[in-house]
Parts: C-alpha cells; sequence; structure tokens
C-alpha cells in the first residue's frame, strides 16, 4: 500500500512539473508571439484582414461551400 501511495505521489509531482513547463512553453511562445507581432506594420495587418474577409466572403457565396453551410445550419437546428 505505501508503495502504491509513494507512487501516486511520484506521478502527481510528475504532472504537475509537465503542467508547469508546459505553462512556461505557452508563455514563452506568446512572448515571442507578442515581440513579432509588434513589428508588423498597421496597414499591413487591416490590408490582410481585408483582405482575407474578401477571400472568405467570395469563398462561402460559390455553390459548394455555401450548400454546406445552409446544411451545417439546417443540422444544428435539429
Amino acid at each position: 500500500m505505501r508503495s502504491l501511495n509513494r507512487q501516486i505521489d511520484q506521478r502527481q509531482r510528475d504532472m504537475a512539473r509537465q503542467r508547469r513547463c508546459a505553462l512556461q512553453l505557452l508563455q514563452k511562445q506568446r512572448e515571442t508571439f507578442d515581440q513579432q507581432a509588434r513589428h508588423i506594420p498597421l496597414p499591413v495587418v487591416l490590408g490582410l484582414a481585408v483582405a482575407g474577409g474578401f477571400a472568405a466572403e467570395r469563398f462561402f457565396h460559390t455553390r459548394a461551400p455555401s450548400n454546406l453551410w445552409r446544411l451545417y445550419l439546417a443540422w444544428r437546428t435539429f
């Protein structure tokens, strides 16, 4: 029984360490992304957003995606 309790405690410590490492990695990725995003000029970001919105609108107004979207919405109502 003691051995089992020791194993459980060890697994809990391992999981806590993995969680801390994962959170540190996510924080580091956020910081890197924030640093890289600051170097992109605002007009470029806005231009990409407008172009992406235009492309998405054109894509969803074609026949196949439009039909799939309507089917999805109908399925969701049920």
